[in-house]
């Protein structure tokens, strides 16, 4: 299965989570950043949950999908056109 497709199926599963990258990319965007980091979102967004808001049972993501929130985030509102840097998605080494 591909990074894309398990991004999908990640998605698919857990949809409040594009909420709260989208909740602070807007906070990034606000502050006056012309691009900024989709990881560093995704390490923003694991410190509000397990930190700010103590959920009992954490937050858990992988790294990999920080790219399919960005580009999502960018395709979807027009204000966000290139505010991440993305690279093509290479092969995964484990798709046959």
């Amino acid at each position: 299965m591909s990074i894309d497709s398990k991004f999908q199926t990640y998605h698919a599963d857990n949809p409040t989570v594009y909420k709260l990258f989208k909740r602070f990319a807007e906070q990034a965007k606000r502050a006056g950043f012309t691009n900024y980091s989709a990881r560093t979102i995704f390490h923003r967004m694991r410190w509000h949950i397990n930190i700010e808001t103590k959920d009992p049972d954490g937050f858990k993501i992988n790294n990999n999908h920080s790219r399919g929130y960005a580009q999502m985030l960018m395709d979807e509102c027009p204000e966000f056109d290139g505010f991440f840097r993305t690279r093509e998605q290479q092969k995964d080494w484990y798709d046959n």
